[in-house]
């Protein structure tokens, strides 16, 4: 690009601004002082017309990014400016605001628009420029909410093909997925108290197919033509729509698939009185030393002392998920066997401890074992330990970040973990009332419907299609159950149940510190929802790993 704007073009540089980590050199590019911590370097180059009498100036900006600069555009200092014109589309990220001239300030703090340059000029425009803005429900969901994670493909934002501008889809095309938040959402009004915990995402990259783009009839505006596009792009997809059809004509003939089973109440039944409460952060703070006691219980059936396991939790990063969580919350959920997830780092002082209990390791840490769980990417080896006097755990191993496992399990009602701190859940509301989203975007492997039945068997309502059980006014990609939304460990409707010593902590910042700085998922069953989607993978990014059913990325 620089060869192209000097040889052909006519630009000569005349100054060049190489990232310091020291120091932020980029703010005399936009006069921002907030600007540039995705940048690795800036160019100013300059061209000289004569026939115009006027000199145009190019400001060349090289994103840290390897794969997009479309990154550092997210970091600009208003949503009005988040636009941009690829090689055949022009981009706009926030157009329900842009094209009613209308920019959100992107920052952390109040800062008016006529305090700087560049934004000034807009607002004597008659741009609006604002500072916060208010919705009245959906915080952290809602797209154009400061609080909620945006991605590049989540049809929110808005493309206009110039290679063919009658063309109804650019999912043709391969775009990078990327993943971000503004930093504004600090003074939202009503922001949960458990996202100002969480920093600005700073973002994930790596190919995956569009979900479909919003039109401006979408936002409001009257289109002057109607293009009714009958394609489909390959025979693979045909035979998925066909098969999301029939699951959705099985449903309306299956009460199994579309109506909630009704399970026995049991006093002792921890999640019924999580419900009770409101699932409030003060209601499951009072329920604190019941689970702590609870867990004490359920560990002695494996010969584990429960401080002492937590202990070499905490020292080697280790979580407790698959059915054992399920026990403590429903009191006819039996657990047959102890599923810890680890890192390689922390997998040999976790089965030498094992070990020191009783337990004997059925095959050797080091050995090349069949995992058998070949639909969760991120894990490279699972560990079967028996205990002399009865018992069996299993250490699973992951790649990365143990928990980025946890949102490409095979429904949302394991999705659930104990860490040393407490208990979590990803999916609370329709857990604790023994509903499931099956998590897949295909066709379902053999395996999978065996578990799906047994937890049939346990009184749990299984289905791909959500909305049909009726439970909310579903709106796709916002409502938090919905399998096209994408969640993080730090919104609101994640459940925590902290163990004693952290009842009084800040529970946001204990995942966020202790857990993982970054855990972002969208769940892989969205085409059996009721917004059109293309997209039937699903993902899960942790800090700096990302994990898919179909796809494996490293940065």
């Amino acid at each position: 690009m620089i060869d192209h704007m000097v040889d052909t073009e006519g630009f000569e540089i005349q100054e060049v601004q190489i990232m310091d980590p020291e120091k932020n050199l980029f703010r005399s590019v936009y006069n921002d002082f907030d600007f540039g911590s995705t940048v690795q370097a800036a160019l100013t180059m300059q061209k000289t017309v004569k026939e115009e009498t006027k000199t145009h100036i190019c400001i060349l900006i090289i994103s840290q990014s390897p794969d997009t600069p479309i990154i550092t555009v997210t970091e600009l200092m208003t949503t009005m400016f988040m636009n941009f014109i690829t090689g055949n589309a022009i981009v706009c990220m926030y157009p329900a605001f842009t094209f009613r001239g209308t920019g959100l300030m992107n920052y952390d703090g109040p800062v008016m628009p006529k305090s700087m340059g560049v934004t000034e000029i807009y607002q004597k425009a008659g741009f609006l420029l604002k500072t916060e803005t208010r919705h009245k429900k959906k915080c952290g969901f809602h797209h154009l909410c400061p609080n909620t994670i945006r991605h590049y493909t989540d049809g929110q934002c808005h493309m206009t093909n110039i290679i063919n501008p009658f063309a109804t889809s650019t999912a043709e095309t391969s775009k990078p997925l990327v993943f971000w938040r503004l930093r504004c959402g600090e003074v939202m009004a009503s922001s949960p108290s458990s996202s100002r915990t969480l920093s600005p995402v700073k973002l994930f990259e790596t190919e995956a197919r569009d979900m479909g783009t919003r039109t401006l009839t979408s936002y409001g505006f009257v289109s002057i033509a109607k293009i009714n596009n009958k394609e489909r792009a390959t025979e693979d997809s045909e035979a998925h729509i066909k098969e999301v059809d029939e699951i959705a004509t099985q449903q309306k003939h299956d009460p199994s698939e579309s109506q909630i089973v009704t399970s026995v109440k049991h006093k002792a039944d921890i999640g019924q009185r999580i419900l009770q409460g409101g699932m409030s952060e003060d209601s499951c703070r009072r329920l604190s030393d019941t689970v702590f006691e609870l867990l004490r219980t359920k560990l002695e059936c494996y010969h584990l002392d429960r401080d002492k396991l937590l202990s070499k939790m905490e020292e080697h990063n280790v979580y407790i998920s698959g059915s054992f969580p399920l026990s403590l919350t429903h009191a006819n959920v039996k657990s047959n066997d102890l599923d810890l997830y680890v890192c390689r780092e922390g997998a040999a002082g976790m089965v030498g401890y094992l070990q020191e209990e009783g337990y004997k390791p059925q095959s050797e840490l080091g050995e090349d074992t069949d995992i058998g769980r070949t639909i969760y990417d991120g894990v490279v080896k699972d560990l079967n330990l028996e205990h002399e006097s009865g018992g069996r755990v299993n250490v699973v191993v992951t790649e990365g970040l143990p928990l980025q496992v946890l949102p490409m399990f095979h429904s949302t009602i394991v999705m659930n973990y104990i860490a040393h701190h407490g208990l979590v859940m990803l999916y609370p509301k329709s857990t604790l009332n023994n509903i499931g989203t099956i998590n897949c975007g295909g066709k379902i492997p053999a395996n999978v419907k065996k578990v799906i039945e047994k937890y049939k068997g346990r009184g749990f309502t299984l289905t791909r299609d959500y909305p049909s059980l009726k439970l909310t006014r579903h709106r796709c990609a916002v409502d938090p159950y919905c399998p096209q939304t994408i969640r993080h460990l730090q919104d609101k409707e994640v459940l925590h149940v902290p163990f004693p010593l952290y009842a009084e902590d800040d529970l946001g910042k204990l995942r966020r510190e202790m857990d993982a700085k970054k855990l972002v998922w969208q769940l892989a069953n969205g085409p059996f929802c009721k917004r059109e989607t293309a997209d039937k993978d699903g993902f899960s990014l942790g800090n700096t790993h990302a994990v898919g059913e179909y796809w494996k990325v490293h940065f």
